[in-house]
């Protein structure tokens, strides 16, 4: 299995995300397709705060102006494209405290 970590911070400097993505082949993890993938993982945690890998597969992908798509979804796609298994083992999601607005 080839995992990567992947990290994004949202313009502002906000909010900050960490996502392992996983893959079977370094083929894989190196193709555009996997690391848009792995990017765009990161934006959904970053712009929707999931709770656990769990909801996040269930969220409607915020990049997809119809909403007809969810990010279990688009895992199979990206599967379905590399004809690998594909797993999204884990994330964090950072903020500073004025997105709390405390």
């Amino acid at each position: 299995m080839h995992k990567v970590i992947h990290t994004y911070t949202h313009p502002g400097g906000q909010i900050g995300v960490m996502v392992e993505v996983a893959c079977e082949t370094d083929f894989a993890g190196r193709t555009e397709v996997f690391g848009t993938f792995v990017h765009d993982v990161a934006l959904q945690v970053a712009a929707m705060a999931p709770a656990n890998v769990e909801d996040l597969l269930k969220q409607d992908f915020v990049k997809d102006a119809t909403r007809s798509i969810d990010i279990g979804d688009l895992l199979k796609k990206v599967q379905e494209e590399l004809k690998e298994d594909c797993a999204i083992l884990r994330f964090v999601r950072w903020y500073t405290i004025e997105e709390t607005k405390v």
